[in-house]
């Protein structure tokens, strides 16, 4: 059979499983996908660990499986990580060892053999983190369905809401048309850590693996998926002349199992947008008002900002989002077993 009939036919199986296993384990299109939790449901082991090259392993002895995921590795990674190996088991594939070119695919200009076992897992991950209807509402709720040409910021944004890491959500969207192969090359080249420092004009977040969210009004009511050590760039627009300042107004816990998240103020400021004119300088110039916040603590709540004059009660405009923080698959440690299946181990009822 020719190479080129080997890989389609890979793909597709990888797909079918994808869908399949969506099904199965019951998992929607309204939030990002939890392979975690996935993982654990389908009775694999799963363990978090510091390895130095290693991105994740699949290991499969008698019966029992288990997938390894490196713990040093931001969270988007260690999400598709873990998709890659559940593909692995899903497909009923043995040993492997996976490094950042059986994850994320070949790098340019290489020549290497082809496996078809990983074909399948890299397209396994792709469509179970990011299924085509999850990709579509995304981009449509974000303003960006029938772009020409992305930018390296709108690709970060996309692979926020979908949470997957940027490179595999670029390798995606050119899988799915929606971005050509040279556009994607082009969007490859950069690195997530130089979009960060440019959504936050010059600041990374404290947590270099951490993610920093770019939103603006038209994010008003979006209801984000957190991690703790996440950063929110918050840029609504502002005419000082006016009078009207935003300001953090609430944080409200949303009822649910947790309480809500703690938020630290790191930034609040007036970015005044560059003029030729003199006059509309002196006037106190359109900018936007710059709200940086940290989130410290696991939760759901909801955020909200106020537009008002500081001698005056009445609101002029409202901005809210709604906000989910998730903690560490491993609980308070950085390494070992899921707390879930750790809970499993010791005798005590999983949540």
């Amino acid at each position: 059979m020719a190479t080129g009939d080997l890989l389609r036919g890979a793909r597709q199986r990888a797909i079918l499983e994808a869908a399949r296993a969506s099904a199965e384990l019951k998992i929607g299109s309204g939030r990002p996908v939890d392979v975690f939790s996935a993982i654990e449901r389908t009775g694999v082991w799963l363990a978090f660990q510091k390895m130095d090259r290693l991105y994740g392993v699949y290991l499969k002895v008698g019966d029992t499986s288990g997938i390894i995921v490196n713990a040093s590795h931001p969270r988007s990674l260690q999400r598709y990580t873990a998709a890659h190996e559940l593909g692995h088991h899903l497909l009923q594939h043995n040993l492997s060892v996976d490094s950042e070119t059986q994850i994320l695919g070949r790098r340019a200009g290489t020549r290497q053999r082809i496996d078809i076992r990983e074909i399948e897992a890299q397209t396994f991950a792709a469509y179970f983190l990011m299924p085509p209807v999850l990709v579509t509402r995304t981009l449509r709720e974000l303003g960006l369905s029938g772009k020409h040409e992305f930018m390296p910021r709108d690709i970060y944004r996309v692979s926020l809401f979908l949470g997957a890491s940027y490179t595999a959500t670029v390798t995606h969207l050119a899988d799915l048309d929606v971005i050509g192969r040279r556009e994607a090359s082009r969007l490859r080249q950069v690195a997530p850590k130089d979009i960060k420092e440019q959504v936050g004009r010059g600041t990374r977040p404290m947590d270099t693996s951490a993610d920093l969210w770019p939103l603006s009004p038209s994010d008003a009511g979006s209801t984000l998926f957190l991690r703790i050590n996440d950063e929110l760039a918050v840029d609504l627009p502002e005419i000082p002349s006016s009078g009207y300042v935003w300001t953090l107004s609430a944080t409200e816990d949303l009822g649910g199992r947790d309480a809500a998240p703690n938020i630290t103020l790191a930034q609040n400021a007036f970015i005044e947008e560059a003029t030729e004119d003199p006059e509309h300088v002196w006037l106190g110039g359109n900018g936007v008002r710059r709200l940086r916040l940290r989130i410290e603590e696991q939760g759901e709540g909801r955020l909200a900002f106020s537009k008002k004059r500081p001698w005056e009660s009445t609101t002029k405009e409202e901005f809210d989002l709604q906000l989910h923080v998730d903690g560490s698959p491993t609980g308070e440690s950085e390494e070992g077993l899921s707390a879930q299946q750790r809970k499993l181990l010791s005798g005590k009822a999983p949540e």
